[in-house]
């Protein structure tokens, strides 16, 4: 005998597992935890001290990435709207608040591309880059680059 739930409660029960591992609450994190950001980025958030053109802008948009120790990647799905120009590259780099810093992690390139609003893949990083970003993700930041604002165009600290 074979159970067959109505469509909507099967939509629903990968909904909550969904929401389920997402919802990683801080306390539960360990040093080999894999951790997920959820981010809002803008281009206001950009610091481009030696070429203030070169990056900025009025776009906005979302991204969560998915830190995971066990396997060293990063996954990352990212959305965004009104960025000035064609995103052609995203980073993670490494710096508080208010300083760019250098990349320790490389995102994407052209090719990753979904669309021209949307992104999203997995790389390969370093465990030790790892370890840092999840034992202190203030100090870490993530943002895209487009045609228009080359040092970047979107920009949020992951803590």
């Amino acid at each position: 005998m074979s159970l067959k739930l109505p469509r909507t409660v099967a939509v629903l029960v990968i909904i909550g597992l969904l929401g389920a591992l997402f919802a990683v609450p801080a306390a539960a994190r360990s040093d080999n935890a894999t951790v997920v950001y959820r981010l809002a980025m803008s281009g206001a958030q950009e610091v481009c001290p030696s070429a203030p053109t070169l990056c900025g802008g009025e776009g906005t948009g979302e991204a969560i990435l998915i830190v995971n120790p066990n396997n060293d990647t990063v996954c990352f799905v990212a959305r965004w709207r009104d960025v000035a120009g064609n995103i052609f590259a995203a980073h993670i780099h490494e710096a508080p608040v208010g300083v760019a810093g250098d990349i320790v992690v490389p995102l994407l390139g052209p090719v990753s591309l979904e669309s021209e609003d949307r992104a999203r893949g997995c790389v390969p990083a370093d465990g030790e880059i790892i370890d840092e970003i999840n034992a202190n993700p203030s100090g870490f930041y993530i943002n895209f680059h487009s045609t228009v604002h080359p040092m970047g165009a979107l920009r949020d600290q992951l803590g």
